[in-house]
This record gives structure tokens, sequence and C-alpha cells, in this order.
């Protein structure tokens, strides 16, 4: 039989045994309005097959299944997923071997009449094994979908590093790119301020040679004044020293 064909049995098997009951002594939901009486809140007919412990403050609730005596996690807020499943998937092998018992078994004493004889008012009914899901198949499939969320898991948390590293990636260089501004305009402003500085070093040269050679002009022009001054003494006694050779 199919994975599918298992699987309807399954669902099947799963409603006829899932009844609903009312149970009076739950607390009424949040959502139900009040009346002044009790209010009756529906329970799920898995209950039928669990006892809830007492527990003490602090403490999580618990069911144990009146079957098998497997112990679960429950509380008035959760569901029952886990619980039918236990139940009705062929968890509880007590209660799987009971179905399968019930399901095979033979005619009982009120089937039969009087004479000892089974009754021939209703047919008789064949009953088959229940093919639902078995054990091995059901943990092999745990398995997979654990093993899936745990891939899943890693994979989402990989995929947040690489996220985080890029974000940081593209922050180094939008600080890089800013820097590499920085240090441009600054590189500029120093070759400006190079320029600025060696012409006024020429300048400061070609004030001091201007300066050096006023100087010098000025000299000359005292040396030509002293010779100017002379020049008609000398004059007259090279002229005197002339006729006096005569």
């Amino acid at each position: 039989m199919s994975s599918a064909d298992q699987l309807e049995q399954a669902m099947e098997m799963i409603i006829d045994n899932a009844t609903i009951v009312i149970d009076p002594d739950e607390t009424p939901a949040p959502f139900e309005a009040s009346t002044g009486e009790k209010s009756k809140r529906f329970r799920s007919g898995v209950w039928q097959h669990f006892t809830k412990l007492d527990k003490r403050p602090g403490e999580l609730e618990e069911c144990r299944c009146n079957h098998c005596g497997q112990l679960y996690a429950c509380s008035s807020r959760s569901g029952t997923g886990h619980l039918n499943r236990h139940i009705f998937e062929g968890r509880c092998q007590k209660f799987k071997a009971m179905q399968f018992n019930l399901q095979t078994s033979t005619p009982t004493d009120r089937d039969k009449d009087d004479s000892g004889d089974i009754s021939s008012d209703e047919p008789r009914k064949t009953h088959t094994p229940n093919h639902s899901f078995h054990k091995e198949d059901i943990e092999h499939m745990e398995l997979q979908l654990a093993c899936t969320k745990n891939e899943n898991a890693k994979l989402r948390k990989e995929k947040d590093e690489l996220t985080a590293q890029k974000e940081s990636l593209e922050k180094l260089l939008l600080n890089m790119a800013s820097e590499m501004t920085r240090l441009s305009e600054m590189n500029s402003k120093l070759k400006e301020d190079y320029a600025r500085v060696q012409e006024e070093k020429e300048r400061s040269i070609t004030r001091e040679e201007f300066t050096r050679l006023e100087t010098q002009v000025s000299k000359l022009r005292e040396e030509f004044e002293k010779e100017r001054r002379g020049f008609p003494a000398t004059v007259a006694m090279v002229l005197g020293q002339i006729h006096k050779n005569r």
C-alpha cells in the first residue's frame, strides 16, 4: 500500500475517533461572553486517552497516556496535536495493538442466538488490519524533517552572517571612499600651499637681488660723483704740466 493510502486511512481513523466531548470543569474561553452561569468549553476527544496530573506551583502541566503511561507536556493554551499523533498515528503501541485486536476479533456471544449459532439477521463483517503509518516510516519521516529543519536553520544562520558581513563591507567601502576624498582634498591644498611658498621664495630672492644691485649702483654713483668733482682739478693740473713743458 502506498504512503498516500496509508495517510488517507490514518486521517479517516483520526476523524472517526476524535469525537468532541463537553467538559464542564474547564474555564470558559476568553472570547466567550459571560452570562452569569458557568460556561461550557468543548474539549478534544483525545483527552479520553489521557489523564492530567496534579502540578505544583511553577511546574509544567503534564498528562499521562491511559494505555502506555507515556508523559506529555500539556497546557490550556497549547494544542493537542502531539497527543493526537501519539494515539491516532500508531505511536502508542498498546493502543495500536488494542485497536488491531478489536478489528480482528471473532464475533462475541451477543452476536449468537439462543441455539448457539451465529445470528443470520446481520451479515458478518470482515475486519481487516488497520493500515496506518508504520512506526519505522514515521520515525524516518520525523528524522528527515528534523534534518531538514537543522539544515534550514544553518542556512538561515549563514545567510544572516553573510548579510552582516556584506553590510560591514559596504560601511567600510563608504568610509574608505570618504577618507580618499578627504586625502585628495588635503593633497590639493598642500600642492597649492607649496606653489605659494615657492612663489614667495622666488619673490624674496628677486627682492634681495634688486637690493644688492641697487647698492652697487649707489656705490658707482658715489664714485662717479667723486671723480666728476675731481675732474677739473686734474684737467687743470694736466694743462699746467703741458704749458710748463713748452
